[in-house]
């Protein structure tokens, strides 16, 4: 079990100038709230069709634009980074798992030390090679190897989702509970820090790449102090209105995305049956050109030493049917010549 998390992302490697990668490398609870959000995005990834893949990337970058807030100089008022990028995260990744069903929502409830011990298992059972650093999140070498696993276990699921009973084969002695809310997170105790392991497949997760391609790992505003108790409940009433715009913008936003997801399902469908058309027609157009050339194939074979040997026996045997023919036909002219004699 972890008692340390890190980021999906090599933190020797971060830049300083970004304080979102600052912020993930040095607050253990924001690494895992940024963790539990890829657990349940690359979860929603796998259940989502091929291609409404290019849609679901443009929803995370709109439900993480509000991250733009905690590392603004202003900054959010009442809430240190660590908290508002917390608070952000969270409220996407529980509306990531609401949208899963089955098998899928089991694994993404599941909590994120049982899913980094699962990935250890896979890794000593050496169905998920030794590069890979377990931290949590089901990325496509994680995804192959519980297929290799299923597959070789017999589980009578083989889809990619490590759900409640395969977490039980795969693990008796893990304790599979429902994860609690990921929205105020409980300090991990520190009594043992987990070393990161060397190396990252797979470059950085979807939020951390999002950071650095919306710009909202800007330049470093300063640290808003903390507020006073007297002043706590104003500047919390102040900033309420701000999050219920996001949530209406997040929900609005998951309104429009159904109009574009039933477009992509019906071109996904037309595209289908064009292709058997297309299919067809194509048999049809080329149907003339296979005719030429079983007509050339027989040419070609005529005119070998086959045919042509083929053609002479013909012509031999036709000509001595019609010798036969004009004997017979001669032999028949006599016989009323004697008869008159």
């Amino acid at each position: 079990m972890a008692d340390v998390y890190h980021p999906d992302f090599d933190c020797s490697r971060m830049d300083r100038n970004e304080p979102g990668q600052v912020l993930l490398c040095s607050d253990s609870d924001s690494a895992r709230s940024e963790l539990v959000l890829d657990q349940a995005y690359y979860a929603l990834r796998h259940q989502s069709a091929a291609y409404s893949l290019p849609q679901l990337k443009a929803e995370l970058i709109h439900d993480l634009a509000p991250l733009q807030a905690c590392f603004s100089p202003a900054g959010v008022q009442g809430e240190s980074q660590a908290q508002c990028y917390q608070r952000v995260v969270a409220q996407v990744a529980d509306r990531y798992r609401s949208r899963l069903t089955g098998r899928a929502h089991e694994e993404a409830t599941r909590p994120i030390d049982a899913h980094i011990a699962l990935q250890r298992k896979l890794q000593v059972l050496g169905f998920l090679p030794a590069a890979v650093v377990p931290d949590g999140v089901y990325g496509e070498a994680t995804r192959r190897a519980i297929l290799r696993w299923q597959e070789q276990a017999g589980q009578p699921s083989r889809d990619g989702f490590l759900g409640d009973d395969d977490a039980r084969v795969l693990m008796p002695d893990l304790a599979v509970a429902p994860a609690p809310s990921e929205a105020s997170p409980s300090p991990p105790e520190r009594a043992a820090p987990r070393q990161a392991e060397a190396g990252t497949v797979g470059g950085d997760g979807p939020v951390a790449s999002i950071l650095r391609q919306s710009g909202t790992a800007g330049a470093a505003g300063p640290q808003p102090s903390p507020p006073s108790p007297d002043s706590t409940a104003p500047q919390q009433e102040a900033a309420s209105p701000q999050t219920e715009d996001h949530e209406t913008a997040g929900g609005l936003f998951s309104l429009l995305s159904v109009p574009f997801w039933l477009l992509g399902a019906v071109i996904h469908m037309c595209g289908a049956v064009l292709a058997g058309v297309w299919h067809v027609l194509i048999f049809i157009l080329l149907l003339p050109v296979r005719l030429v050339r079983l007509i050339w194939s027989f040419i070609t074979w005529l005119f070998s030493w086959k045919g042509l040997l083929l053609l002479i026996v013909g012509l031999i045997v036709n000509g001595l049917r019609s010798a036969e023919k004009k004997d017979d036909s001669a032999q028949s002219s006599e016989f009323p010549s004697r008869e008159e004699e």
